[in-house]
């Protein structure tokens, strides 16, 4: 498997980084159109994944596929998830959710880092639990909901799919909060590796690839190698992906 790389960004990043990157930030290789065409969202099911809950804190993206059951990148940590997060403060940065959106990891279910010595696989995943709120009692997908997956369904270049997610941008107040962005499918010849042209940026980790049409899951978001002179940027896909569709399969069935 042969991949043109002049650069290399895993589309997870520290708060601390995005700060010290400044404006800049969004300039990486992942923003694909001439201007970053993400705007704000806020659409429930899809949180912001954290590798800690203080300021030194890694931010990835998730999505709920069940009541407790999450996907993301394998290459994120997670310790809490947040939802309903709010906006960033004029600096850039990132504000936290209320104590009844915050949710603690229970456990890992599976897990697969995705890059080897040539770079992307198509195997970096992470399905994980969450435990109920710690103040409510709830579980996270009662309040938000959660996606379905589509396992069977072999994407095509020019499905238009959309990229729901926490990643840094330019303005300050957007940064790890919730933005979407939509763009099309290019390339499915080197599943389980997904390529297509939708914008994203550091933190974008572990977003979910939806599909717009059916509003279903049909993949993860990992890597960003897009600028608006080419490249694409890409994710694992769920068809065919063994490992992570077992790993899905177990976290769903320790629910009933």
């Amino acid at each position: 498997m042969k991949h043109v790389i002049f650069m290399f960004f895993l589309n997870g990043v520290s708060l601390q980084g995005a700060l010290a990157a400044g404006a800049d930030a969004w300039t990486h290789p992942s923003v694909c159109s001439a201007s970053d065409s993400r705007v704000l969202s806020q659409v429930m099911g899809v949180g912001r994944v954290l590798s800690a809950s203080n300021d030194d804190a890694e931010v990835c993206s998730g999505a709920l596929i069940s009541k407790t059951c999450m996907v993301s990148a394998g290459h994120c940590i997670v310790k809490l998830v947040e939802f309903n997060v709010p906006l960033s403060n004029p600096q850039g940065k990132l504000s936290h959710s209320e104590p009844i959106d915050q949710y603690q990891l229970d456990r890992i279910v599976g897990k697969k880092p995705g890059v080897d010595a040539q770079g992307p696989d198509g195997q970096d995943w992470l399905v994980f639990r969450l435990k109920p709120n710690r103040i409510t009692g709830k579980k996270p997908g009662e309040v938000q909901g959660s996606y379905r997956v589509n396992r069977q369904y072999h994407p095509l270049p020019s499905d238009i799919a959309e990229i729901i997610g926490y990643g840094t941008s330019f303005r300050p107040e957007h940064n790890f909060s919730q933005q979407i962005a939509r763009g099309s499918i290019e390339q499915t010849s080197l599943l389980p590796i997904l390529q297509y042209t939708i914008d994203t940026d550091g933190g974008n980790s572990g977003s979910p690839i939806i599909l717009e049409a059916s509003q279903e899951i049909i993949g993860i978001h990992t890597d960003g190698f897009c600028t608006p002179s080419g490249g694409f940027n890409e994710g694992t896909a769920l068809l065919g992906n063994t490992d992570l569709n077992r790993a899905i399969d177990e976290c769903l069935s320790s629910e009933e």
